[in-house]
């Protein structure tokens, strides 16, 4: 009988998919910000208007910034900008391919390589917690900039 087949940590997966789902969000919110400028509703029932293709909602958002008034528009900066590394570590984990290094500690051997990144860890219950937090935390400052877009 031949030796089991090494799989990569689960957690990572269960992880990454949560991950995955809140920054969604993240970039749907950000887009209806966009969206609340432009047209100055809350809501709407066809997300293609906001997010189309990838990056359509953020490039919405970012389109519409000279429309908002000054303070909002600095406020939607600044959640742009603590949106990225959320992002960043998101497509980071999302392009990571799993390899096994049996030169490691046996619970250290699974390693992700990506483009960008040489070698990085698999995603713990810790990690993904942290960045699921984060991107709900910006999530719910998105809605609130999104009631203010429209209340401009």
């Amino acid at each position: 009988m031949p030796p089991p087949t090494p799989t990569p940590p689960a957690d990572h997966y269960e992880w990454l998919g949560k991950v995955m789902t809140a920054c969604s969000l993240l970039e749907i919110q950000i887009g209806m910000i966009g969206w609340a400028t432009k047209n100055g509703e809350l809501w709407t029932e066809d997300w293609t208007d906001v997010a189309k293709t990838s990056g359509a909602a953020l490039k919405l958002c970012k389109s519409q910034l000279r429309a908002m008034d000054t303070e909002l528009a600095e406020d939607v900066r600044a959640l742009l900008a603590d949106a990225q590394p959320v992002f960043n570590e998101r497509n980071q984990l999302a392009h990571g391919v799993f390899i096994l290094d049996p030169t490691k500690p046996g619970t250290q051997q699974w390693v992700l390589k990506s483009a960008r990144v040489a070698e990085f860890s698999p995603l713990t219950p810790t990690e993904g917690s942290i960045l699921v937090v984060k991107a709900n935390r910006l999530s719910r400052k998105a809605s609130e900039l999104r009631q203010r877009a429209v209340g401009r």
